[in-house]
């Protein structure tokens, strides 16, 4: 087991972390624990959550792309959109064209995490300025993509919402799978 350092409580345990820590852990109890470089090796095995930003896909500053829980396995995959590795809009104005991109993204983030589509047990699907006549384009969509990917039949979500968070971008897929 990890030997944990003592932090200071509680204004100056801020700044502290800051300069000391890789990476800090919430104990149940209510208490942090910080661990130093010398425990990197070591901090795999203990941390209850892994988050990563696999290669393959767009790499944001502000989260990551997947996120593990450990117990029985579960894989988070952030909302992926129709961006290509390199950071640009696959398909401008094709919801069919985005769809299949979102869904090879998350295709991406699952395998980097160990995990397909046949894992999946929950999808979220988000379109911008959603109608009914609009689910050709999406099953399109899933059409391209349903034997390179092998998907299987997930429950989901359809969520119709006025915008995303870039104009263009027309679909967002969420995926939680569990792998063991």
């Amino acid at each position: 087991m990890l030997a944990a350092q003592s932090v200071p409580r509680p204004r100056k345990a801020r700044a502290w972390i800051r300069r000391n820590a890789v990476a800090c852990v919430w104990k149940p109890i209510r208490q942090w624990s910080v661990y130093s470089d010398s425990h990197r090796n070591q901090l795999k095995a203990v941390m209850p959550v892994t988050l990563m930003n696999p290669e393959g896909l767009f790499k944001p500053e502000v989260y990551r792309q997947v996120a593990i829980a450990t117990g029985t396995k579960q894989v988070h995959v952030a909302g992926q959109v129709a961006y290509g590795p390199d950071g640009k809009l696959v398909g401008p104005g094709d919801l069919a064209a985005q769809v299949a991109q979102a869904y090879r993204n998350v295709a991406t983030a699952l395998a980097a995490a160990g995990a397909t589509f046949k894992d999946v047990v929950r999808l979220t699907i988000y379109v911008v300025d959603w109608r009914l006549d609009l689910m050709p384009a999406l099953v399109a969509g899933l059409e391209r993509v349903a034997d390179e990917l092998q998907t299987a039949p997930a429950p989901a979500s359809l969520i119709g919402v006025s915008v995303l968070f870039e104009p263009g971008v027309l679909v967002e897929v969420e995926a939680t799978a569990v792998v063991d």
